[in-house]
């Protein structure tokens, strides 16, 4: 993303962006967006901070339900911020169908970023046909729906979390973000 901007505020001027490289490049204006937001944390007490996939407690981690109605968007864009910068590492998976998940098998994963310690936040760019190719819906369906799951890499590791997307304008109509409640359950012993 290339910005134009003066030293000084207020200081108006015409300007002139050329680029030069050995591929064909577009020069386009960014379409204006719309940030759907949702808080939620990664907590000890609350049984929420359970680590990567790697360890058994993940299920235990926040998870987020999307449903997009038709008209499709190409795109949309994931931006996790973490309140504390301190040695957590965060990432996010983001799992196909509207379900909350309780196992992780590889053809459920639409997509996944890296685990990042150093930053606040993380923002990733997610291609809706890539999300139609990857689940169970239907291109037909007025809808589509997946979860995306933030957590941090290591389980016990509280933070405060804030989960948007970014959609164009246009879209914006088109799409919930909600919380997906925790499965609760019961042992029995005979």
């Amino acid at each position: 993303i290339v910005i134009p901007c003066s030293f000084e505020p207020n200081n108006e001027a015409n300007f002139t962006i050329k680029t030069y490289c050995e591929e064909s490049v577009q020069i386009t204006d960014l379409v204006e967006t719309k940030e759907i937001s949702i808080d939620g944390e990664w907590s000890i007490e609350k049984n929420t901070a359970g680590g990567c996939p790697t360890y058994p407690t993940w299920r235990n981690n926040p998870q987020y339900l999307v449903k997009i109605n038709k008209p499709f968007p190409k795109s949309i864009s994931l931006r996790l911020l973490k309140e504390k910068i301190n040695d957590c590492a965060i990432g996010i998976n983001v799992f196909r169908d509207g379900k909350r998940r309780l196992q992780v098998r590889k053809e459920d994963i639409i997509m996944k970023t890296r685990f990042q310690k150093s930053l606040e936040d993380i923002v990733c760019k997610l291609d809706i046909n890539q999300v139609i190719s990857s689940s169970n819906n239907n291109t037909d369906d007025d809808s589509l729906s997946f979860v995306i799951m933030p957590s941090s890499y290591f389980p016990n590791k509280e933070n405060t979390l804030k989960l948007s997307i970014f959609i164009s304008k246009d879209y914006e109509d088109n799409i919930e973000l909600s919380y997906l409640k925790p499965w609760s359950y019961v042992e029995a012993n005979g």
